[in-house]
């Protein structure tokens, strides 16, 4: 069955997952432990009543996602790139334009 995605629960995953460092911070030290981000997911998904798979793809999706409409500009953590889960953020033109745009986020 598949999972209906609203609002609020894409909110409340991505605050679990920027609790867990070990899933997207480099400078981690487990970071690299494959079977302690395997146990971090699970913990993920059981909080959220929601299947590991979908909780990875659905964090993946939305890593992808940013990563289209924001071109140049990555961050360390979910939240920053999702700007404070505003819909709107300005962001510095690649271009040649030299003032700011308007990029569209997820939610």
């Amino acid at each position: 069955m598949p999972v209906e995605w609203g609002n609020q629960l894409v909110l409340k995953l991505i605050e679990l997952y920027e609790s867990k460092g070990c899933l997207w911070d480099t400078k981690n030290r487990e970071y690299k432990n494959k079977i302690k981000k395997y146990d971090v997911w699970e913990e993920l998904a059981n909080e959220l009543q929601i299947p590991r798979k979908d909780v990875e793809a659905k964090i993946h999706n939305l890593r992808s996602q940013f990563v289209r409409t924001t071109p140049g500009h990555r961050y360390p953590i979910l939240r920053a790139f999702l700007g404070k889960y505003s819909k709107f953020h300005p962001v510095e033109s690649s271009g040649s334009y030299h003032g700011s745009i308007t990029a569209p986020y997820l939610i």
